[in-house]
């Protein structure tokens, strides 16, 4: 079990930055996972999707605001489709990335630096290990924050573009 205390910590994703192979038992393994903790997983989806525990689906009209309120964007996206526009934009607002070591995907993250790289054959136990590692040492979330957005303004200056 993941604690947070009494902090409640917000992981954004959308549908489609979940691998299609891994959808299910992702999102099941999520709910068990963050089961009687502070830990919220947001997936932002076009469909009407039943509520579970630990996971709230938000329509993507109202993604925008809670996007940026995240404090940290997963995903794992297939290796074909490339996630530097999600992952550069999330950097510059500040907002550590776990992600995994597929396709372009780990390019725009630091490992431990502006986020968490997850090896897939071992995608369980890293995804738990990246969330406890942010919620039960807020100085390591709050650096991996400020190297994001120090990182973001280096390579990418100011963005106007939508996620």
């Amino acid at each position: 079990m993941i604690s947070s205390g009494r902090r409640r910590f917000w992981i954004a994703t959308h549908e489609e930055w979940i691998r299609p192979s891994l959808k299910s038992e992702f999102f099941s393994f999520i709910g068990d996972t963050f089961k009687n903790s502070n830990c919220k997983l947001v997936c932002f989806t076009n469909k009407k999707l039943k509520q579970k525990q630990n996971i709230q689906y938000i329509s993507l009209a109202q993604s925008r605001r809670i996007w940026k309120e995240a404090h940290v964007i997963l995903t794992f996206a297939s290796p074909s489709i490339s996630m530097k526009e999600i992952h550069s934009k999330s950097l510059l607002q500040g907002i550590p990335v776990i992600t995994d070591d597929d396709g372009d995907h780990s390019y725009y993250v630091n490992h431990l630096y502006t986020g968490y790289i997850v090896d897939l054959k071992k995608w369980r136990e890293n995804l738990v290990s990246a969330v406890e590692m942010m919620v039960k040492e807020p100085s390591v979330w709050l650096t991996m924050r400020a190297n994001a957005k120090r990182m973001g303004k280096i390579y990418w200056g100011k963005w106007d573009g939508e996620v």
